[in-house]
């Protein structure tokens, strides 16, 4: 990134950090102020217009190609948007929308689905993506349907969500969320994270309802999703160490500050080591977007920094002690997001067996 590029860029970065941050951080003695319910949701309340500051800036068009109607920013400052948004736990279902975007955007094949890109794009409308592995035991394929049952996955902020795309077999179907065989649980809790259980159970699409006639390639697809999803992991775990400093700094243990014991400075400049290592890491598979490597590198890039996300808030966490575990603290919610998000396109083990498979085929390919 050149100078000229370099200061745009941070400028975009403090436009979007202003947009997304709590604007009100009130604390004495490194416990927020938060003394009860209503103050509470008066935290909660504050992320509601998040969104809306967001599309002022056209956000949701930053990572979307020219010639789709978007700005076409690059990858850099979408997973720049995507850290920030970490840092502030805010998240709207971005990620599965830009991947329906793109995944809608090779049918394009009526205006249905032109509309749907525009909704989509401007940040009117949300969705979320649920691809399933045709070799599943709970799926079925039949000649003329699809059985799916059995099948369950966690969804952040589902009331904003409008219908679901499922992918079985590279084939896509719009589903509603208030299809009958769509169970929904939400599992309520005061900080209002807003993540439901999402359950399919004896769900039956019909082949002729797909919307594409052809098979969608998904070989950019889904590197962008991991990638993503990594550079929202670091900013989750960038804002659960930044609570992590804020508190130590201020609550006290034998007349020290907690920070200025040598184990807990010592621990949190170890998180932050580890954290970079990981973003290093986002940076160089950044620089192969576009090319075979990518989706190795993405899928790499996501396993590293799950696994560091959850040490994250394992340590950041036990630096709090008991006040911690109360839903009246700020890490604990960075706990909870980290765990649902570490584990949402696969445990970090699955993802570092999907990436051995992927170098064994790159050999074999070379072979020849």
């Amino acid at each position: 990134m050149d100078t000229k590029s370099a200061v745009l860029f941070d400028s975009l970065t403090t436009v979007i950090r202003n947009a997304v941050r709590d604007k009100d951080d009130r604390s004495i003695d490194g416990i927020e102020m938060v003394a009860n319910i209503e103050g509470l949701l008066e935290r909660v309340v504050s992320k509601k217009n998040v969104w809306e500051e967001l599309k002022e800036i056209d956000a949701p068009s930053f990572a979307i190609p020219l010639k789709d109607g978007g700005l076409e920013l690059g990858i850099e400052v979408d997973l720049m948007l995507l850290e920030e948004m970490g840092k502030a736990l805010y998240s709207k279902p971005y990620i599965e929308t830009l991947t329906a975007i793109e995944i809608l955007s090779q049918i394009n094949n009526s205006e249905l689905i032109q509309e749907d890109i525009d909704l989509l794009k401007s940040g009117s409308r949300f969705l979320d993506v649920i691809m399933i592995d045709k070799n599943m035991n709970f799926l079925e394929l039949e000649k003329n349907y699809i059985s799916i049952d059995s099948f369950s996955c966690y969804i952040s902020n589902l009331k904003e969500v409008e219908y679901f795309l499922i992918i079985v077999d590279n084939f896509i179907y719009k589903v509603p969320k208030n299809n009958r065989s769509i169970n929904i649980t939400t599992c309520a809790d005061i900080t209002e994270t807003n993540i439901s259980q999402v359950n399919l159970n004896m769900l039956k699409l019909n082949r002729h309802d797909s919307l594409n006639t052809n098979p969608v390639l998904f070989s950019h697809v889904l590197p962008n999703q991991r990638i993503r999803q990594a550079a929202f992991l670091k900013g989750l775990a960038r804002g659960a160490i930044e609570e992590a400093i804020k508190y130590t700094n201020k609550r006290k243990q034998f007349d020290k500050k907690l920070i200025e014991h040598q184990a807990v400075s010592f621990k949190l400049a170890s998180l932050l080591a580890e954290l970079e290592g990981a973003s290093a890491k986002i940076e160089y598979s950044t620089n192969s977007e576009g090319s075979k490597e990518f989706l190795l590198d993405a899928t790499e890039s996501l396993a590293y920094m799950a696994e560091i996300a959850l040490k994250v808030s394992r340590e950041t966490l036990h630096l709090h002690g008991a006040y911690g575990l109360t839903k009246l603290s700020k890490i604990e919610e960075f706990y909870r997001r980290i765990a649902l998000e570490a584990i949402r396109y696969g445990t970090p083990n699955d993802l570092w067996l999907e990436a051995s498979n992927l170098k064994l085929n790159e050999k074999e390919s070379n072979k020849y």
